[in-house]
């Protein structure tokens, strides 16, 4: 088992790196046309809720590295909740975008 706990790291990085270029590939038209501000916009939002997930998890007296986990993984989380949603309403080359970045 232990190829294992060294394999599926690649294998999780490589499956979000797959479904980042598919949503980033099916949203390419809508990207031209809005792509610095929805950098911005999802720059001011990332950083926003990073910040935040980090400073709760300090509030709640959470160690530093404890609390640097749960902010990346409270923005993973609403990175891929986002893109499911967006999948799963049909507009993933538009909403998806977002997440995506």
């Amino acid at each position: 088992a232990k190829w294992l706990d060294q394999a599926m790291p690649v294998v999780s990085m490589l499956g979000i790196a797959l479904i980042i270029v598919v949503i980033t590939a099916a949203g390419r038209d809508s990207l031209l046309d809005i792509g610095l501000v929805l950098l911005l916009i999802v720059l001011f939002h990332n950083l926003f809720g990073y910040t935040l997930g980090y400073w709760y998890a300090r509030f709640f007296r959470l160690p530093e590295r404890d609390a640097r986990t749960v902010a990346i993984e409270v923005g993973m989380q609403n990175g891929g909740l986002a893109s499911g949603i967006a999948n799963s309403i049909g507009k993933i080359a538009t909403m998806g975008l977002a997440p995506a970045i």
